[in-house]
């Protein structure tokens, strides 16, 4: 038992350290070495999880990238009502807008997955189609309604909103009407959804 919390406790260090050398320097700079020494393991126990690169890279992104997915899985099971998951949908949009470090490792995978990865052009597709099809889920959800070409316009828009967003963001750190914007982009996501 304790070896299987020492494997997961190890995971995370090298997950952990690999995506905050990618935020610091994107991924062309951050070698497996530098990771070994961030994370404080071995070269050994690095290889012992992850073969290659493109391994840490592709579960940073699914760890990363999980998603409305519980959301959608809650809503299956019963547990969340329509003005509970209408709240807790602005809430996930407003947390994985705010968190700049790992919008900015998203940014370097992206990069990299445009550039020709096919391994992390794959798993970003498919984050991204995770995404648009929770996000139709919870909106049809909401609306009380199947969901149709205008549930999945609607679900394309919001994730397009999220990632404009972000991307304005990481481009101006220190802008000053930060939380002002994303509270309107909030309320644009409100009014796209009330207005279905």
């Amino acid at each position: 038992m304790a070896r299987v919390a020492q494997d997961e406790d190890n995971k995370e260090k090298i997950l952990e350290a690999a995506g905050e050398l990618i935020a610091e320097g994107g991924i062309s700079r951050t070698s497996l070495r530098s990771i070994c020494d961030k994370a404080g393991i071995s070269t050994g126990t690095l290889y012992y999880h992850y073969r290659t690169k493109d391994l840490i890279l592709a579960d940073i992104l699914r760890q990363n990238l999980s998603g409305p997915r519980w959301m959608a899985v809650e809503i299956e099971q019963g547990n969340l009502t329509r003005p509970e998951a209408f709240d807790k949908l602005i809430s996930a949009l407003r947390g994985r807008i705010e968190k700049l470090t790992a919008s900015k490792v998203y940014t370097h995978m992206l990069d990299e997955a445009l550039s020709g990865n096919e391994v992390l052009a794959e798993i970003v597709q498919e984050q991204n189609d995770d995404w648009i099809d929770a996000l139709e889920e919870i909106i049809a959800f909401i609306k009380n309604m199947d969901t149709c070409l205008i549930t999945r316009s609607a679900a394309i828009m919001i994730e397009s909103l999220a990632q404009g967003i972000t991307t304005q963001y990481l481009l101006n750190q220190d802008y000053e009407q930060k939380e002002e914007t994303l509270d309107a982009v909030l309320e644009t996501v409100k009014r796209v959804i009330r207005a279905i």
